[in-house]
């Protein structure tokens, strides 16, 4: 499964509960994790990962992981859970207004071809990103899902207003 991870402990969780009865109107559902680069991982790749893994064992959910760039190891991790990772030329770095324009795009891109039900991003720069155009891209749900230690939080008028919109 995954790479160095712990089955047993997976295999634990999976005894004290069963994902299928517990959360039956999440069966069969689209999830759509914001993941960035698929050459890095980490731990909160790992998690996504995990969590990824146990939709798709439990709940049969179709689960895609959306990055900028990469067909390393987070991307093999992510196959081997029986998730999909789907490369979209996203540039974070642009601070212009070809940023909006490539948000648009990438709403529009998730929305036709991906068509989620429910937004995970993952630390905190895809969930500024994925916030920003949630409301866009025809998923019901969306969260701020950081799971990192927040370095590149400062505190933007685009933050402040997705943490208080974003559950």
């Amino acid at each position: 499964m995954i790479a160095g991870g712990n089955n047993q402990r997976l295999a634990q969780i999976a005894e004290f509960t069963d994902l299928a009865e517990e959360f039956p109107g999440f069966r069969g559902q689209r999830f759509l994790f914001a993941a960035g680069h698929f050459d890095y991982f980490s731990g909160a790749e790992r998690q996504a990962v995990y969590f990824a893994s146990e939709l798709v064992r439990h709940l049969q959910a179709d689960v895609k992981f959306i990055g900028w760039g990469g067909n390393g190891r987070f991307a093999d991790e992510i196959r081997a859970v029986g998730a999909e990772p789907v490369v979209y030329p996203f540039d974070p770095s642009l601070q212009t207004w070809r940023t909006r324009l490539q948000l648009i795009s990438l709403a529009n891109y998730i929305r036709r071809r991906l068509r989620p039900d429910f937004l995970l991003p993952y630390v905190w720069m895809h969930c500024r990103v994925v916030g920003a155009i949630w409301p866009w891209t025809g998923a019901r749900f969306c969260w701020w899902n950081q799971r990192d230690e927040g370095r590149g939080i400062v505190g933007s008028w685009l933050e402040r207003r997705l943490m208080r919109t974003l559950p």
